[in-house]
């Protein structure tokens, strides 16, 4: 039995599929690396060209079922003890992955995490956020640790056991499935360890999902915050509600919010703002203090007030100009008073 499995769904990245597969394959023989073609309509299957013959890459073919789709596939075609997922246009980091799972075997957690590089004009950069070590965690008892790692919630980092994710698959036919999965499980009782090590490159390509707005997307949004609602509500975890409020903020709301204003959609924005109204302006007062002290917290203020006209005047100060300025506020409504005094 091979030791890891990584999972690439592939789905009409033909520019960027060769150099993916050859990273991944780059960990050694020790893996199984399983791509799963989610219907392309592209050559991306012609595009991995003589690395597809590996007797390490299982090719599987099914019809379109989308990103969640196509990793469920795979994590139960895999044969390993614990599974990678990975996405087609990025690059995998075979010697921080080989640390990351020697980590997983030994400690015996049931995920163990790593972080990115991220990739784009100005070269190569590590994403800071998560570069740090910690041991064996449960997010039920170590509730701050849990505030810091409520934006963890990318798939592509984390390394999991595989019989622990048979409980967990992902929600198809869902937008921003990694966020639902991630603070679906969070509370569920399992084993975190985190590594400050890459363990993959991120490539901000123009054609990359995370950048895309679309009326699926947009749609996916309330999806995402009914069904997390929903899950938090039968399981008892309402003390932990806050928690996850504070990652729909940072992780979706914050796009959104910008889209929205940028498209003055009147309807639209006021069903946004309907969704903050369930938060609280508590809650969000607590984000800015505790999570992001950027311009995520006032700009949903400024939103739950259908100040439209505010919001924009928000997006307009560069963060790092805000950050600077605003380094206290009392009251959320502090929040919306320095934003209102500000002329740029």
């Amino acid at each position: 039995m091979t030791q890891l499995s990584i999972i690439i769904p592939l789905f009409n990245k033909e520019p960027h599929i060769h150099a993916c597969l050859e990273s991944a394959l780059e960990f050694g023989p020790d893996c199984e690396v399983i791509v799963v073609n989610d219907g392309s309509t592209d050559k991306s299957v012609e595009a991995m060209g003589e690395l597809v013959d590996d007797p390490r890459v299982n090719l599987i073919h099914q019809e379109n079922r989308g990103l969640s789709g196509a990793r469920n596939t795979g994590f139960r075609a895999a044969q390993s003890e614990h599974v990678f997922f990975h996405d087609a246009d990025d690059l995998v980091k075979a010697e921080g992955l080989h640390m990351i799972l020697e980590e997983a075997q030994l400690g015996g957690n049931e995920v163990t995490g790593g972080c990115f590089e991220r990739s784009g004009p100005n070269g190569v950069a590590v994403d800071r956020a998560f570069m740090r070590d910690e041991a064996e965690i449960n997010f039920r008892n170590e509730q701050d640790l849990a505030l810091h790692y409520c934006t963890h919630f990318s798939s592509c980092n984390k390394v999991y056991r595989r019989d622990f994710l048979q409980d967990w698959p992902f929600t198809e036919g869902l937008y921003m499935q990694d966020i639902e999965l991630w603070l679906r499980m969070m509370f569920s009782g399992f084993s975190f360890t985190q590594l400050a090590v890459p363990v993959a490159t991120y490539q901000a390509f123009e054609d990359s999902w995370s950048r895309t707005r679309s009326p699926g997307r947009w749609k996916g949004l309330f999806e995402l915050f009914n069904n997390l609602d929903s899950h938090y509500q039968e399981q008892g975890w309402q003390e932990f509600a806050p928690i996850k409020d504070y990652a729909l903020l940072q992780g979706a709301f914050g796009f959104f919010m910008r889209w929205k204003l940028e498209d003055n959609n009147r309807e639209d924005l006021e069903s946004l703002a309907g969704l903050l109204d369930r938060m609280g302006e508590e809650t969000i007062f607590s984000f800015y203090h505790q999570k992001n002290k950027g311009q995520i917290a006032p700009l949903a203020q400024a939103m739950k007030q259908r100040n439209w006209d505010l919001g924009r005047k928000i997006l307009s100060i560069p963060n790092h100009e805000f950050r600077k300025m605003a380094k206290s506020f009392n009251a959320p409504c502090d929040m919306i008073r320095f934003s209102e005094s500000f002329s740029g």
